[in-house]
């Protein structure tokens, strides 16, 4: 996200692709969530399965939704079962080696951050829209619907000539 607005040739040749966390107020995204887990499960090479769904809470909360988190969690948890001759891998594991709440506060902070900034509104939109000089700007009200306010002219002096248009200086001479 640092360098995505680093310059304009740079953002021009970049394109944001947003791999969304998923979301535990979300029932969908809770449930893609679940089959995951089954699907890490199932990959888990140890002779006794483990049931992952179990501690859903605990993981979800640890890798605050991202599966790329969760992944190396569990593989950190797997070494950590494997060195120790387990069968099958305890809740144990897991507590051992996941992100203190403090490192995932800190993760799941800076990731809202850059979900908000990947998300355009209407006040950056109606600032693009005054730098480019298009003048109907787009305003927000406290109900939320953007609407259009009409450009605002300058009054002028009606059929009157603008002085900038007048050629300033000697006039050129006559010839006969």
């Amino acid at each position: 996200m640092a360098f995505r607005n680093l310059s304009g040739q740079l953002s021009r040749r970049s394109l944001d692709i947003h791999f969304r966390r998923y979301r535990y107020e979300d029932t969908r995204d809770l449930e893609i969530f679940r089959n995951i887990l089954l699907t890490f499960q199932a990959q888990i090479p140890l002779p006794e399965p483990c049931d992952l769904s179990l501690w859903i809470d605990l993981l979800y909360e640890r890798s605050i939704g991202c599966v790329g988190i969760l992944k190396e969690w569990l593989m950190r948890a797997l070494g950590v079962a494997l060195d120790e001759g387990k069968p099958t891998l305890h809740k144990r594991h897991l507590e051992e080696t996941a992100l203190l709440a403090s490192q995932c506060e800190r993760i799941l902070i800076e990731a809202r951050e850059g979900e908000v900034r990947l998300n355009e509104d209407d006040a950056s939109r109606s600032r693009l829209r005054n730098l480019l000089g298009i003048g109907d700007a787009i305003t927000v009200p406290a109900d939320g619907q953007a609407q259009r306010n009409a450009p605002v002219r300058a009054k002028g002096r009606c059929a009157r000539r603008n002085p900038k248009r007048d050629k300033i200086g000697l006039p050129e001479p006559a010839y006969a």
